[in-house]
């Protein structure tokens, strides 16, 4: 998925900038969101949408204002990434997007306490920083597997220390 974005308009009196995102498949003409009566999207001088559904007001705080790259930066850390991405695919006929499971619970109210809400947001904070462990450790494998394969070519016999090691490890963990 490419983003793409565009800066609408220069507001000095706000210190900001209106920016508009889009993508190759979720397009300007998709987002527009100034119809004219006849349904047809109202268009500015330059040809494009007069506003579309992700032009955001974005405030530079920093006085004076950064340089090019650093606003450019900010813009694209800034771009509504999941929500674009949620448009290609309810835009896509090839993915089920009709919220099925949701029409069955459409009219029921139901309530939360802060406790429950509270202990659902750590258990998924433990589950992300467990996923994040896991990471880390296929990242210092990968990175010992790729030293293991340099040291083999300048002295195999080191390697055959590093596999009694693990073979002592391994029996360790197992104990």
């Amino acid at each position: 998925m490419n983003i793409h974005y565009r800066i609408v308009k220069v507001d000095p009196a706000a210190h900001g900038i209106v920016v508009r995102y889009f993508t190759d498949k979720v397009t300007e003409m998709d987002l527009a969101n100034s119809l004219n009566p006849d349904g047809s999207v109202i268009l500015n001088a330059d040809g494009y949408p007069l506003s579309t559904r992700t032009d955001v007001m974005m405030s530079i705080y920093d006085t004076p204002a950064p340089n090019n790259e650093e606003i450019e930066k900010r813009i694209m850390l800034n771009a509504p990434v999941d929500w674009l991405k949620l448009q290609e695919d309810i835009k896509d006929p090839n993915v089920d997007t009709k919220l099925s499971n949701a029409r069955n619970l459409t009219g029921e109210s139901k309530a939360v306490t802060l406790d429950d809400l509270n202990g659902m947001r750590q258990s998924l904070a433990e589950t992300e920083r467990q996923e994040r462990s896991v990471e880390d450790a296929n990242a210092v494998v990968i990175n010992l597997i790729d030293a293991l394969k340099v040291i083999a070519t300048e002295d195999p016999q080191l390697i055959k220390g590093f596999y009694d090691v693990i073979k002592d490890l391994q029996k360790i963990a197992e104990s």
